[in-house]
């Protein structure tokens, strides 16, 4: 064992030099536009105001250069240039291949204000609030200047700034500018609103949501639990309340959000205890064993969960320290519904920012579990908990399947069995436990503790019903695919008679597709089905790019087995057993690759099957010592090179599940809310590839998000041709006023160009 540790240990060695090749990140240039006229009388100063990163910038008017501007990166820089004839000027600020612009009207009109500035005259606002309960503010400006402005309006929350919008306003026009804001902590709150060089501001009180007393239930939980199991498997028993306790929250949950009762509330945490208490008398007489009657090495399943759950917690955090955010163009839609979902105490009906608003179709149950943690235990919504919980979800999936491969007939070694935790967690690295990371982790840790109990040999065929179908259906409100999955192992299970098959065991499936009973959910109401679609290809290409170097150590195994298969020309059990695993593998590829990638689960799971059984057969072959250790070394060596190609994929390739980039992180939170605490009208047009983030980071509303099935399809295929052509009439159709692009501007404003991404902006008053 402990050759085999030392070489997990070499390994890591060579991960951190490895490291060192993807930590660095260049700075590119950019130039932002922060204030500008837009008209003016004939004769008078054009100002405006901006930052950039470049030492010296080359000012045009009309495409005439007319002087270089020296600059101090960090600082605003404000200029004005004298329009002495009447008529329309583009006025341009270059940096390096960055640039902005924008346009200006000269014209003779007559205005007599002697005041040059815009002026906040009122702020409405409920002055009595709850936390984060959503308010409705009002701004109201007025220009008292001579000059049509773009000026910038930020809105402050107790001196943090959680909104910023450039806003056209005319001489002497009064504008009121309405935003829906939450704010997040309680007591006295102070909204500050600065404008022009002007600010007002008002203080609110905001009522305390009440706290959680469900940690005093739930050591009342863990005492009664202590009592009840005893004389039993503790340990055991132990990570059965667990799966319980997640299972519960997900099932209570839908029930109340079904019923619209508001969930965060003494009545919920009152209902939680009881039904945990009520489902731990339940298993103690019902599904547990004295611990006598079970032979369990529990020893070995601590070293296995130690050794695969400090690997993979390695893996999962390394992204987040090369990476500028532990957030995909992935996971920010479910991410945003359920903080939507903990704001409001209820998972969302409708979505306001999507597809500029749109009915929900998404199941609930992820919402409702991570934001019914975060009340229970009284944690806020940051950074730090998503960690936390994402740490927490992992363990749950490596116990799950510690206990499936536990459960197996067959004596598998602990060797075999973390090749089969760290290869199958490597497969889906990229689009499962990184770019989805808390969405599909604990479906995956609930169907395959399902599998597990299905499995196990102390609990009758005529009891084992009851504990998958609490934990299938609970899986799959949090992601459907659960269902599948299930129905899919466990076939496979009966094929390679692992269990027989019971009609009584289709019955978790049954109960668990209850809630999408009269929902359809076929390819053929998916927007772009082609593109997007459940029978979209992975592609030969696919193969190699998520299943990489397993991909090929597999294939190879798979050729040997059949080799030495056909030259004894004698089949036993076991070894039939290992041609329909890998049989199944090389369907379930060609699947993949020529009718649905969405199998790659299943591929995962069979292909880390095969390597599991590979290992264990060389385990108890009698030969020397030095050819299992290069067996074992050379697939742990292919297991971390996958999770460094994922690392590789997920930061630098930036595939569908890839972690948001530098670029296109600052373009979007240059558009100017938080969306932690701003919701915005305003609507943005953009590449319905960055939908998702838009909506997250900034609280805007777009067009189109392309992953995001049973929507809009006219939406859908306009945003893709914006983003594909740069057709601003498709803007101007939706009456948008703001795009995100690669490509030009045209005649709208250019207000922003980090080289990557150019953010325009049409002129409207």
């Amino acid at each position: 064992m402990m050759f085999y540790i030392k070489t997990i240990f070499k390994e890591l060695a060579f991960i951190f030099t490895l490291t060192l090749l993807f930590s660095s990140i260049s700075n590119a240039s950019f130039i932002k536009l922060i204030e500008n006229d837009f008209l003016i009388k004939a004769n008078d100063n054009a100002c405006f105001t901006f930052i950039s990163s470049c030492d010296t910038l080359k000012l045009l008017v009309n495409e005439n250069f007319l002087k270089d501007i020296e600059n101090f990166e960090g600082n605003f820089i404000k200029e004005c240039i004298l329009l002495s004839n009447y008529g329309n000027y583009k006025i341009e600020l270059k940096c390096n291949e960055a640039s902005i612009y924008f346009f200006v009207n000269s014209s003779n009109y007559t205005c007599k204000n002697s005041r040059e500035e815009v002026k906040i005259i009122d702020i409405k606002i409920n002055n009595n609030t709850k936390q984060y309960e959503e308010n409705e503010l009002k701004i109201i400006v007025k220009n008292f200047g001579c000059k049509g402005k773009a000026t910038l309006l930020k809105i402050f929350v107790n001196d943090n700034l959680v909104d910023e919008n450039r806003i056209f306003i005319m001489p002497n026009e009064t504008k009121e500018i309405e935003k829906k804001i939450r704010l997040l902590d309680s007591g006295k709150n102070k909204i500050k609103i600065e404008i022009d060089e002007n600010s007002h501001e008002k203080e609110i009180y905001v009522e305390k949501r009440s706290a959680s007393i469900f940690p005093l239930f739930l050591i009342f939980l863990i005492l009664q639990f202590i009592i009840l199991f005893r004389k039993y498997e503790i340990s055991l028993a132990f990570d059965i309340f667990i799966y319980l306790f997640i299972s519960s929250i997900v099932f209570l949950g839908y029930l109340f959000d079904k019923l619209d009762i508001f969930l965060f509330s003494f009545k919920f945490s009152l209902l939680l205890f009881f039904f945990m208490a009520a489902l731990l008398l339940i298993s103690r007489n019902f599904i547990f064993k004295k611990s006598e009657r079970r032979k369990i090495k529990r020893n070995e399943d601590l070293k296995l969960f130690a050794i695969a759950f400090i690997l993979i917690l390695f893996f999962t955090s390394l992204p987040k320290i090369i990476t500028k955010t532990q957030n995909t163009y992935w996971n920010v839609f479910y991410e945003r519904q359920a903080r939507e979902t903990f704001y409001n105490g209820l998972s969302p009906r409708f979505d306001e920012l999507s597809y500029l608003g749109r009915e929900m179709s998404y199941p609930t149950g992820y919402f409702i579990l991570k934001s019914s943690l975060l009340w229970l235990f009284n944690l806020s919504y940051n950074y730090t908990f998503d960690i936390l919980l994402e740490i927490f979800f992992n363990a749950m999936l490596i116990i799950s399947l510690i206990h499936l491969t536990k459960n197996l007939k067959v004596n598998y070694s602990l060797i075999s069995r973390l090749i089969f935790l760290l290869s199958f967690c490597s497969f889906v690295f990229i689009f499962t436990l990184l770019s989805a990371h808390l969405l599909h982790v604990p479906s995956l840790a609930l169907s395959f503790y399902s599998l597990a109990i299905l499995l196990d040999k102390n609990i009758s065929q005529n009891k084992k019903f009851f504990l998958t179908s609490f934990l299938l259906f609970s899986a799959s409100l949090i992601h459907p695919y659960a269902l599948i999955l299930y129905l899919a192992f466990y076939l496979f299970f009966v094929i390679i008679r692992e269990i027989e098959f019971n009609f009584k065991l289709i019955i978790p499936l049954l109960i668990a597709s209850f809630p999408f009973i009269g929902k359809s959910y076929s390819s053929s109401n998916v927007a772009l089905a082609s593109q997007w679609g459940w029978f979209l290809k992975g592609g030969f290409t696919g193969l190699i790019k998520e299943f990489s170097f397993l991909f090929l150590i597999a294939l190879l195994i798979i050729l040997l087995d059949i080799f030495e298969i056909f030259r004894k020309r004698k089949i036993n059990e076991k070894q039939k057993r290992r041609l329909i695993t890998e049989t199944l593998s090389i369907l379930s590829l060609i699947t993949y690759a020529l009718v649905s990638f969405r199998v790659n689960i299943l591929a995962c799971f069979f292909i880390s099957f095969v390597l599991m059984d590979f290992i264990n057969k060389r385990n108890n072959i009698k030969c020397e010592n030095w050819k299992n250790n290069f067996l074992f070394s050379l697939i742990l060596f292919f297991v971390f090179l996958n999770y460094l190609y994922s690392i590789y994929e997920i930061t630098y390739g930036y595939n569908l599940g890839g972690y948001i980039d530098e670029a296109t992180l600052l373009v979007i939170e240059n558009l100017g809310s938080n969306g932690y605490f701003i919701k915005s009208d305003e609507k943005i047009i953009a590449d319905p590839f960055l939908g998702h983030a838009i909506t997250f980071i900034s609280g805007k509303k777009v067009l189109a998000d392309l992953y995001v099935e049973y929507a809009n399809e006219t939406k859908l295929k306009d945003a893709i041709e914006f983003s594909t052509k740069n057709n601003f009439s498709i803007a101007e159709k939706y009456n948008i006023s703001k795009a995100l692009t690669k490509d030009s501007c045209k005649d709208w404003n250019k207000i922003y160009d980090n080289l990557a991404y150019k953010i325009c902006e049409k002129f409207e008053n």
